[in-house]
């Protein structure tokens, strides 16, 4: 009897290590799990440490060593750094407070050959600029003053060629642009005079000069500054289904907001070519900027005059440039 309670005790006591071993088991195991996966988490750590030490500094040590070969490298990021500096430069000659170009504007000539407008204005003083201008083979634009002895004859004569007509509206120029007022023409519109005489010019204006899809300022650098003045006329420009185009005589000038305002159909001037010189080299200058304008925002509008030197280089350059850009009437661009 005491020999059977000592075996039971005995075996008793092995069940319990026994099943105090088999506890151990899942714990061993457990913590092996853990230790692997604290492993990995550590292994991919380090990886994307130094990847990201290889990316802050650009080269790593090895490669320093090879700085010889990487020199032709930075040699062309250089110049197509100055290259794209060269080209903001470019940019920047804009006129400024201009209003940027917004999507609507942008895909007006969306995947098409670029656009440009040139339009020649103090047209009617003389019959022969306006002869040369008709025998270039492009869609010049012609603006005409009034109450001159050709203004007639130049509307008539482009009308019949089919180029746009549109009348150039004399407006009161600042005394610092070098101009008085009676130099910008008869009936030119000022700002001391009431209303109803200003819109009675601007009607006798308007009829002088048969044929006009539109109308832009000619000089205006005082008055087009005034918003109330602006939308005084542009509301009798609208009745009369014209659209206008803002020569920008004034980094200032309300004309162009004005006339996006009340609707009307409406662009403004990217670059005078022969501003202030008629040398042939400087025309030249210009027509290129104009060019590279219309291939950014797919068109662009430049002012010329009938100096014989304008006259020229337009009749030089224009063959070559419709290789590049399609030169279109005025009346294509406002929208």
């Amino acid at each position: 009897m005491g020999k059977s309670k000592r075996g039971f005790r005995k075996h008793k006591a092995g069940d319990k290590r026994r099943e105090k071993g088999a506890g151990k088991i899942p714990l061993v195991t457990f913590g092996f799990i853990i230790f692997f996966v604290l492993c990995l988490s550590a292994f991919f750590y380090i990886k994307k440490w130094m990847h990201d030490g290889i990316s802050e500094k650009g080269i790593s040590s090895s490669e320093r060593f090879n700085d010889n070969r990487r020199k032709p490298n930075n040699r062309e990021e250089k110049i197509a750094k100055e290259k794209k500096t060269r080209k903001a430069v470019e940019l920047a000659k804009l006129p400024k407070q201009k209003p940027s170009i917004v999507e609507s504007d942008r895909k007006i000539f969306d995947k098409e050959k670029p656009k440009v407008v040139i339009i020649v204005d103090d047209l009617g003083f003389k019959k022969e600029p306006i002869d040369k201008l008709l025998e270039i083979p492009a869609q010049l634009s012609f603006a005409v003053l009034p109450n001159l002895p050709y203004s007639k004859y130049a509307a008539e004569m482009a009308y019949k060629n089919g180029r746009d007509v549109i009348l150039h509206l004399p407006m009161e120029p600042t005394d610092s642009s070098g101009h008085a007022a009676v130099d910008a023409g008869e009936d030119v519109l000022l700002m001391g005079l009431p209303k109803d005489k200003i819109l009675d010019k601007l009607e006798k204006n308007l009829s002088s000069i048969p044929y006009i899809k539109g109308v832009n300022n000619h000089m205006g650098s005082k008055f087009t500054e005034s918003s109330e003045l602006m939308e005084l006329i542009l509301e009798r420009i609208k009745s009369k289904g014209l659209f206008f185009i803002d020569s920008r005589t004034s980094e200032t000038t309300a004309g162009f907001k004005i006339a996006k305002k009340l609707g009307i159909k409406t662009a403004e001037r990217d670059f005078f070519l022969d501003e202030g010189s008629q040398r042939s080299d400087y025309i030249r200058s210009q027509i290129e900027k104009l060019i590279n304008v219309s291939k950014e925002k797919g068109y662009a509008i430049g002012i010329c005059h009938p100096y014989p030197d304008t006259i020229k280089v337009l009749s030089e350059v224009i063959p070559d440039i419709q290789k590049e850009v399609e030169i279109i009437p005025v009346s294509g661009v406002v929208n």
